[in-house]
């Protein structure tokens, strides 16, 4: 009996008590793993009567539960439990007792809680890969199989539905998710939540207990482990042995070696070689800029150009090592800059079409669109397409009449900051461009250029770039 003089039953197995015989029989199955309530519309097999009633709704479709907060309805009370937990008051009441990390339900801590002791009781037939739930093993299987479901736009397959209607909002461009603070709106709900983090000053930093390196997200340190410290898990391409943290990532790289693009825009015909790649190129069209500075509120396309552009508000401190000499230099451009001293300020990377040098392989990349007259950036007012985003930025000053540049010295307005630059030569007569051969020195660069086409033509060449020094 226990303090109120109540009468307990107990489980002669695992002595766990109960107030009704009937209970401690319900709960012996979970001992004998017998399944005797059978589904008669699918078969599945439960070890209580109750888990058959709430199975049953699935086939039913009844949902009679619902939220008081939001009138969301659910098939069954532990759903909506759950949901209250993890929606409405966020209470993580379950806490694992090896790392104190807590959980919103019974069945999350339980998941974990395999973790600890790399119990992965479910295993794929095909290539033996284990899981800790049945779940991420059915996802997992359909690596294996053929792909299923097709985009009726663009005819692009896909093996999991979800993936399909991800790539479905592309066409759309269907923008329900709304950042509550900025108003700045995303097709996915997983970019607002990423988004949000720029404006909670009091964000969590996740800092790598080894290097002390730190993170915005848990998962970012995850990777950085993994990558740089531990090395466990790493996948590795046969043909040239880089190595990535994820499959996907793997699988994306290796479409390099076989040139395979099976990715393509829908609005250009652009191929890519990855889904990421061509989830980033259709900003372009959509103008979506999820990457948003919190010092200025500057949006940028990708997370990349975020963080190249915080180094203009805090000053770029991080160290870089050269390959060469060893010599650690602070700030990438620094960096780029000394290199150059070990090449006599070679340009390393070259166009295969015209033989035109450049010190970046990126500029080599967009240099390449003259030859291709790719025009991915197009005017929404009169329909002009342009080869390179800056290029259209100046244009559509011609349909605004707008020139936000003056110069401070004779007031004259321009409507790009390049045209002003070029201006002010004419105050301080800067000769800042000059001829590598004879030394020649010029106000513009296009007079340079054609002063360099003489030696170029005398030399037999076919570009002049080689003499062009600012």
């Amino acid at each position: 009996m226990d303090q109120t003089g109540e009468r307990l039953y107990s489980c002669d197995i695992c002595q766990q008590k109960f107030t009704r015989r009937y209970a401690v029989k319900v709960h012996k199955i979970t001992h004998t793993a017998e399944k005797p309530f059978s589904c008669d519309i699918c078969q599945k097999k439960f070890s209580h009567k109750e888990y058959i009633n709430r199975h049953r709704k699935i086939h039913t479709g009844e949902k009679s539960i619902s939220c008081d907060l939001c009138q969301k309805v659910f098939s069954n009370r532990s759903y909506l439990n759950i949901h209250i937990a993890s929606v409405h008051t966020g209470k993580r009441e379950f806490t694992c007792f090896i790392c104190q990390k807590t959980f919103k339900s019974k069945c999350n801590l339980n998941s974990h809680k395999k973790l600890h002791i790399g119990l992965k009781p479910f295993s794929c037939a095909i290539c033996q890969k284990s899981f800790t739930e049945k779940g991420p093993l059915d996802k997992h299987k359909f690596i294996h199989g053929e792909p299923q479901f097709s985009c009726n736009v663009c005819q692009t397959t896909f093996k999991l539905k979800r993936t399909l209607e991800q790539h479905i909002k592309t066409h759309t461009e269907e923008k329900l998710f709304s950042c509550d603070i900025c108003q700045t709106s995303f097709s996915e709900k997983r970019a607002l939540v990423q988004h949000k983090v720029v404006h909670n000053k009091e964000r969590p930093k996740f800092a790598c207990n080894i290097c002390a390196k730190v993170y915005i997200t848990k998962l970012g340190l995850r990777g950085h482990q993994q990558k740089v410290h531990t090395k466990e898990g790493l996948l590795s391409c046969d043909i040239c042995q880089k190595e990535f943290i994820k499959k996907s990532l793997l699988d994306c790289h290796r479409n390099i070696h076989t040139r395979e693009h099976q990715y393509s825009c829908s609005v250009c015909q652009k191929t890519f070689i990855c889904r990421a790649a061509l989830k980033k190129h259709i900003r372009i069209h959509t103008g979506e800029k999820p990457f948003s500075c919190d010092i200025c509120q500057k949006s940028f396309a990708r997370k990349s150009h975020l963080v190249s552009h915080k180094y203009t508000h805090t000053g770029d401190n991080r160290k870089f090592t050269c390959n060469v000499c060893s010599e650690i230099v602070t700030g990438k451009t620094n960096m780029e800059k000394h290199k150059r001293s070990h090449t006599g300020g070679e340009r390393p990377f070259s166009c295969d079409i015209c033989k035109r040098t450049f010190l970046h392989k990126a500029s080599v990349d967009t240099h390449k669109k003259v030859h291709t007259a790719e025009r991915a950036y197009s005017c929404k007012i009169c329909q002009q397409a342009f080869i390179y985003k800056g290029i259209l930025k100046r244009h559509m000053v011609t349909h605004s009449g707008e020139k936000s540049f003056s110069c401070n010295i004779c007031q004259k307005s321009f409507s790009c900051k390049g045209n002003m630059i070029r201006h002010m030569v004419v105050h301080t007569g800067e000769r800042r461009f000059s001829c590598s051969a004879c030394q020649k020195t010029f106000k513009a660069k296009n007079h340079l250029k054609r002063h360099a086409g003489k030696h170029a033509r005398d030399k037999g060449l076919t570009t002049h770039s080689s003499f062009i020094t600012e």
